[in-house]
This record gives structure tokens, C-alpha cells and sequence, in this order.
């Protein structure tokens, strides 16, 4: 391939060079915090256990205490579908139930504070 490159295939390359960039430009952006990670992973993922339980750990670190007990709820439901793996499944299963339990506790806790 000796010899001038056809302007077609230089245009072509232009375009497929600024559409990647353009993904990853996009892709990246996901990855700037743990809010926008884990609500662009909710999207990508909606059935997975996995990605449905960090998002609410995420949501109870910020202290959006009932947001993410949805969330663990909603990863603990799923964790029981037979159309995951098995770890999955146990994902949702444990953990997902041993962090509603624990931020059942923690809210308890804050409604007792709150009283006082």
C-alpha cells in the first residue's frame, strides 16, 4: 500500500476515531464519584443483585437512609431469580438481607437519637 491514502478511507477513520472518543468520553464520565458510578451501573445492570445492593450501600453512606432501603430490598428480590449464576443469587440473598437488617438497626437507632 504504497502511495496516497483515499480521502474516503481517512474520512472514515475521522469518523470512527471521534465516535470512540465520544463513548469513552461518556463511559468515563460514569466513574467521576460513587453516585454516578453506581446509578449509571443501576442502569447497565438493573437485575443484578450485586449492583443493585452497592448502590444502596452508596445511598446509606450518604446517609439516604430509606432511599437505600428500596434498593436493598429491591436487590434482595432479585437475588432470588432463577434466571442468575448462583453467586448471584447468593448476593442477593446475604448480603443484600444482612444490610437491610443492619440498616433497619441503624435506623432504629437514629429514631431513638431523634426522641430523645
Amino acid at each position: 500500500m504504497c502511495g496516497e491514502v483515499p480521502v474516503g478511507l481517512v474520512a472514515l477513520l475521522a469518523v470512527v476515531s471521534v465516535a470512540l472518543a465520544s463513548a469513552t468520553h461518556r463511559y468515563a464520565s460514569a466513574w467521576t464519584s460513587d453516585p454516578t458510578l453506581w446509578a449509571y451501573a443501576v442502569t447497565r445492570a438493573p437485575e443484578k443483585p450485586r449492583v443493585l445492593n452497592n448502590h444502596a450501600v452508596m445511598l446509606a453512606s450518604q446517609g439516604r437512609l430509606e432511599e437505600a432501603r428500596v434498593w436493598f430490598e429491591r436487590a434482595h428480590r432479585a437475588g432470588h431469580s432463577p434466571d442468575l449464576p448462583l453467586w448471584d443469587n447468593v448476593e442477593g440473598e446475604l448480603r443484600a438481607r444482612e444490610n437491610l437488617i443492619a440498616l433497619k438497626a441503624l435506623m432504629n437507632m437514629a429514631t431513638k437519637v431523634a426522641s430523645r
